[in-house]
């Protein structure tokens, strides 16, 4: 099953928990997309203090990658990612609990794919700088064909600094950023790359974001990889029930197909 991207969508956080509803959510022509069950919601947290800041998952969500930490001079940078998949009924928001830091900047960004199984082998990378340095996510190496490229970033300074934008070799959903208000500068972007064929992919920098001596930045990439297509039938092989692919006669040859279940309102892969 081929990876889609259904939306994106971006927020402020803060010292309170921010709801974020996924009425916000933009797909990639401007309108609000619809979720199914299945769909994965990944969500890139970034959080500026002058130590490292653990952050709360979401209630419900899992960590996709670990908390980044970057050390700057007097702005140091928390980066975070959570993931939930959907359930029958798909939420309809969720809340990021509060930073918890009365001069803590927060900002996070909200992806939503569909057909997507795990991360990929060979990810997640991160890496992170101090200075007035570009947010440069790492190189990652994808094996399974059809895995889409996810890169976030995030960069904190102590004065105003300009929205994050997409790195120029990333295509199709582009990047979606959002910079906390003044004084507590948190920018945070994500992008998705949707052209990887094989071998390695760099992605450019994250453009805008940090201009400061004294503030710092963190960045991940990861792979997902697709969900199979071949469905989830399960046979029993003598001593365990194994998965099967489901095939059907087309007139010539047994080929893969997917199977589909009812989601209460429509017929979804399974």
């Amino acid at each position: 099953m081929a990876i889609s991207f259904i939306g994106a969508g971006a927020a402020n956080g803060g010292t309170g928990d921010t709801t974020y509803s996924f009425a916000s959510l933009l797909n990639s022509a401007g309108i609000t997309p619809t979720l199914l069950s299945g769909d994965i919601v990944i969500v890139a947290s970034c959080r500026r203090h002058t130590a490292n800041l653990a952050q709360t998952t979401p209630a419900g969500y899992s960590v996709l990658v670990p908390n980044v930490y970057s050390n700057g001079a007097t702005q140091d940078t928390n980066l975070i990612v959570f993931y939930k998949f959907m359930g029958t009924t798909p939420d309809t928001s969720f809340t990021m609990p509060a930073s918890g830091v009365a001069a803590g900047g927060s900002s996070f960004t909200v992806h939503v794919f569909r057909g997507v199984q795990t991360l990929d082998t060979g990810s997640p990378q991160t890496a992170s700088g101090v200075g007035a340095t570009a947010t440069d996510p790492p190189s990652v190496t994808p094996v399974t064909a059809g895995a889409v490229i996810y890169v976030a970033g995030g960069a904190c300074a102590s004065t105003a600094h300009t929205l994050m934008t997409a790195p120029a070799n990333i295509t199709g959903a582009g990047a979606n950023s959002f910079q906390s208000q003044d004084p507590s500068q948190a920018n945070c972007a994500a992008g998705v790359h949707a052209g990887w064929v094989s071998g390695a992919f760099n992605p450019a920098a994250f453009g805008g974001g940090n201009t400061g001596a004294a503030g710092s930045w963190a960045a991940i990439s990861l792979a997902l990889k697709p969900a199979a297509t071949g469905g989830n039938m399960k046979v029993w092989n003598g001593s365990a029930w194994v998965e099967k692919p489901a095939k059907v006669w087309n007139g010539s040859a047994w080929v893969a197909k997917p199977v589909k279940v009812w989601n209460g309102s429509a017929w979804v892969l399974s």
